[in-house]
């Protein structure tokens, strides 16, 4: 990934014309499947076969789920599938007498293969909306034929686009004697009570919490 698209990337969301929605970090084995979701649930009323009416939540939002495979020393095959749904009143119905609303789903699966540490861009999952507005004066407005003059329409065209960045690492088990201080640990421990509860004195040092990316490298 070359270091123009993070640029132009971090460019839209400084302008306010793109926003970050998640930066999760993932751990998981070669073979298995690692997934997160952004979003939330709405009821659905479901009548069952005895003419009862439970209720179940169908999820919406941003999923990623990926698998990795270790195919060498340093290279890592993917498979990334995210996933783009949200409630659409067009395409709504009616259960058990309450109104639902449908969901629209934008879908993308993609296989590559990656170094340790590179990153790719994946794009293309497009959202066009056009809406008509319709403003008017109370009253004025709905006055047959004359009303048109006290009303003014709009269209309102809006396109997104989900933009997922992923970056793999390898992470390599560490023994005992290899990791390193947990954040915090090297803190001073020798203040006593006078100094901690009455004068507000922790005589602490300044932890540092930097560290490599992932759990070892």
């Amino acid at each position: 990934l070359k270091g123009d698209t993070l640029a132009i990337l971090s460019l839209l969301k400084s302008q306010g014309l793109a926003r970050l929605l998640a930066s999760p970090t993932l751990v998981t084995m070669s073979g298995q499947e690692a997934s997160f979701r952004v979003g939330g649930e709405f009821p659905v009323p479901v009548t069952d076969k005895d003419g009862g009416t439970t209720v179940q939540y169908k999820q919406y939002g941003i999923t990623l789920r990926f698998t990795p495979y270790v195919v060498g020393e340093e290279t890592i095959t993917l498979e990334v599938n995210p996933e783009v749904s949200e409630p659409d009143w067009s395409l709504g119905t009616a259960s058990g007498g309450v109104a639902v609303p449908g969901v629209t789903t934008r879908t993308g699966y993609t296989t590559l293969q990656l170094k340790d540490g590179q990153s790719f861009v994946m794009a293309g999952l497009l959202k066009d909306e056009c809406h008509l507005v319709l403003n008017k004066v109370p009253f004025l407005g709905d006055i047959p034929i004359l009303g048109t003059l006290f009303t003014s329409k709009e269209f309102q065209h809006n396109e997104t686009e989900l933009v997922v960045v992923v970056t793999p690492h390898l992470v390599r088990p560490l023994n005992r004697e290899e990791v390193g201080p947990l954040p915090g640990e090297n803190l001073a421990r020798d203040v006593s009570d006078i100094d901690f509860f009455l004068l507000n004195r922790s005589n602490l040092e300044s932890p540092e919490y930097s560290g490599k990316i992932g759990f070892a490298r």
